[in-house]
């Protein structure tokens, strides 16, 4: 009864606050302690680096199996520049992700890869080599509107 009750306030209040508002969903990043984006400067990857080899690791919390976590770690912020290793165009997504959008394996000039949408693609822009700048954007929205909300990228176009 309670968790009923809860819900439809929840729902209620969500929905007040929505009326007249252009997008007042709440947003929670996709996992803690990926990225930081403060005010207006550039938003920044959390990884970690070891001081003796200069391995880079992200997320900052893995660790190649076999490592040691006793290495000599500390702490750096990613620029998010990099450019397209892979790709592929999703056209039937799951619920809470809109479609089609672009999937890319990103490498980043500090030599790390991962997986992220891009955004603001073509068909003439996506390609292997593109070059890539980060943003954080809307990655999937939860049923009940929630914005989960992490790292993105679009092809920079202007040299």
């Amino acid at each position: 009864m309670y968790s009923t009750l809860n819900s439809i306030v929840r729902t209620t209040l969500r929905n007040f606050q929505v009326t007249g508002a252009t997008n007042t969903s709440p947003t929670v990043p996709i996992r803690e302690n990926l990225f930081v984006q403060s005010g207006s400067s550039e938003p920044r990857l959390f990884a970690r680096q070891c001081e003796d080899t200069g391995q880079v690791f992200y997320p900052r919390d893995s660790i190649e199996p076999g490592v040691s976590p006793k290495r000599n770690l500390r702490d750096i912020e990613l620029e998010g520049r990099g450019h397209i290793v892979a790709f592929t165009v999703v056209r039937r997504a799951l619920p809470g992700f809109a479609s089609p959008y672009a999937l890319a394996m990103v490498e980043l000039k500090e030599g790390v890869s991962l997986f992220a949408q891009i955004e603001g693609w073509t068909e003439d822009t996506l390609k292997v080599g593109a070059p890539v700048r980060m943003l954080i954007g809307t990655i999937k929205e939860q049923p009940d509107g929630t914005r989960l909300v992490g790292p993105k990228f679009r092809i920079v176009t202007d040299g």
